[in-house]
């Protein structure tokens, strides 16, 4: 059946393209067991794709897209957003009969928010994204130095007296940027880069090399797998729709990465009751006096990309 279109139902169909989108990546280390048990939970629910994580870390990130159209669409004016997410790699196998077979190099989202409402709704209801609505807070010093803080709705505790906020669970702080502006070694570019750190290199195997070879013959191109689900409003503990979506990220026009000295870069990650990222993806974190929980950059870069997301299919 076709889709019943109502502009402001804010229900946007891709494809989506963001010129002059910067990208800020900070590379954490996680536990791999708890990134496999998010996997296990989101994303191994049927036999015919299994999903098996890479290494012990994260990149978290945010961006900010100065502006946002639909490709095809372009009349309809443009918006704009800033973002925060966590994301790590994967590979994903696919059932040949009986066996499993290495099929894709993929990444997975458990956690993303932004602070545009379209955004918000479309990320959920079109794409499965797990996305919050928020405010998100970016500065950028004429030195470079880089500061951004996220605040999501969610509860300090659970309990018949709690009501939701807007609670903060991330902020950034960065020295000034570094004026020789070369990224750590990259494996095949942005994101997969985080594959050159030395944390990951101990897990890959054969069959992960293979399949970064394929990547570096596709520059700029990678997927991300979501698990897109629609709650039933009959049996509220069923779905009415649950698959496995992959689409593809296409990057160009790429700027030179503007790198930060990590011993700069001070990063605070504030868990609630509702919202657990340093529990959830055991980041290697301490605890202060005030609650938050600080973790250390592995690597931090910032670019400048056009970027194209598009070319959804779905996995059985």
């Amino acid at each position: 059946m076709n889709f019943i279109e109502s502009l402001d139902g804010q229900q946007s169909p891709p494809p989506f393209f963001f010129p002059g989108m910067v990208i800020r990546n900070f590379l954490l280390a996680a536990d791999q067991a708890k990134l496999q048990a998010y996997c296990d939970t989101f994303l191994n629910i049927t036999p015919v794709n299994y999903f098996q994580v890479l290494a012990p870390l994260v990149y978290l990130a945010i961006n900010s897209y100065p502006k946002m159209v639909l490709e095809g669409n372009e009349d309809l004016g443009f918006t704009r957003q800033n973002e925060y997410f966590l994301m790590f790699p994967v590979l994903r196998y696919t059932a040949l009969g009986t066996v499993l077979l290495p099929s894709e190099l993929t990444w997975v989202f458990p956690f993303i928010g932004v602070d545009n409402p379209t955004s918000a709704i479309a990320g959920q209801t079109t794409l499965g994204f797990p996305k919050l609505l928020g405010k998100i807070s970016v500065q950028t010093g004429a030195d470079g130095a880089f500061a951004g803080d996220v605040v999501m709705p969610g509860f300090a505790t659970l309990s018949k007296n709690s009501a939701q906020e807007k609670l903060p669970i991330i902020a950034i702080k960065t020295g000034a940027a570094l004026a020789d502006a070369n990224p750590a070694p990259q494996t095949a570019g942005f994101p997969w880069d985080l594959l050159s750190h030395p944390d990951a290199q101990e897990g890959l195997t054969n069959t992960v090399l293979d399949a970064l070879e394929l990547v570096e013959a596709i520059p700029g191109v990678f997927s991300v797998t979501t698990l897109k689900q629609i709650r039933s409003a009959i049996q509220p503990s069923f779905a009415d729709i649950q698959q496995l979506l992959r689409g593809e990220w296409q990057l160009s026009s790429a700027s030179a990465p503007v790198t930060w000295d990590v011993a700069t870069v001070a990063i605070q990650i504030c868990d609630n009751a509702t919202t657990t990222i340093a529990a959830t993806l055991g980041l290697d974190t301490a605890p202060q006096p005030n609650g938050a929980l600080v973790t250390t950059a592995l690597s931090a870069y910032s670019m400048t990309v056009d970027m194209r997301f598009a070319n959804f299919t779905g996995l059985d």
